[in-house]
């Protein structure tokens, strides 16, 4: 993989990471501008809010490293109602990454391929985020949720798909009709909850199961992950 290293200005990252912890999850951002724009705001050292990313990606496929992973970047900022439940008292076990566009810019193959292939990377050279997984693979907003970081396009599903070396079932494409629980272990609304979806977001699943009858809907849906969602809050994506 091609990657172009690029300054990082000293005040905007932190050498290290406490002794701890190590990289435990991968968090997706947006720009929302140009790629050069990324570079030339990590390079400033007078930023009154200092920040950094490890990588941005352009929307052709361009690779941009600005923070070894060893490093701490500023990516994550405040945490403000946080979903993301394997969130500790500050996201420094993540390596941040930047993706080229506006929060309504749909994203272009070449970003897919080059951000999957990055993470791939990340996972061999990472063993806490094998396997790379929804759990593990986290937006912005779910760290902050006053942000729409990483915008309304991505479609993450996809992402975590073509990071893993194979998938047993081509995932379908429903969307969240309402609030929905993502459970581990079985299909039950006694079960662990690992994540929380907003109505309208798009979900990617695998396979549909049958699990506690819900309102009389027995059905649950699993996703990628091997995690469960009742179908009931579930309905077909719009266009």
């Amino acid at each position: 993989m091609n990657i172009e290293r690029k300054v990082c200005a000293p005040r905007n990252f932190r050498s290290g990471r406490p002794a701890h912890l190590h990289v435990e999850a991968v968090v997706i951002h947006l720009i929302d501008g140009s790629l050069q724009a990324a570079d030339t705001t990590f390079a400033d050292n007078a930023l009154a809010d200092p920040r950094s990313a490890h990588y941005a990606i352009g929307r052709g496929g361009e690779v941009h490293q600005y923070v070894d992973e060893a490093d701490t970047a500023f990516h994550a900022g405040k945490i403000v109602g946080p979903s993301w439940t394997g969130l500790k008292r500050a996201p420094d076990d993540t390596i941040g990454i930047e993706h080229e566009g506006r929060p309504n810019d749909e994203w272009t193959d070449a970003m897919y391929a080059a951000s999957a292939e990055l993470l791939r990377g990340l996972t061999a050279r990472h063993p806490a985020l094998a396997p790379l997984t929804r759990r593990n693979l986290v937006l912005h907003r779910e760290i902050r949720a006053t942000k729409s970081c990483p915008g309304h396009a991505l479609d993450v599903g996809r992402l975590v798909v073509m990071t893993a070396d194979s998938q047993p079932d081509a995932p379908r494409q429903l969307q969240a009709r309402s609030t929905v629980n993502v459970r581990s272990g079985s299909p039950s609304r006694t079960a662990p909850v690992v994540r929380v979806i907003p109505a309208g977001e798009p979900v990617n699943v695998v396979r549909e199961v049958t699990g506690e009858s819900v309102n009389g809907i027995s059905r649950w849906w699993q996703n990628v992950d091997g995690d469960y969602m009742w179908a009931g809050a579930l309905e077909e994506a719009r266009d």
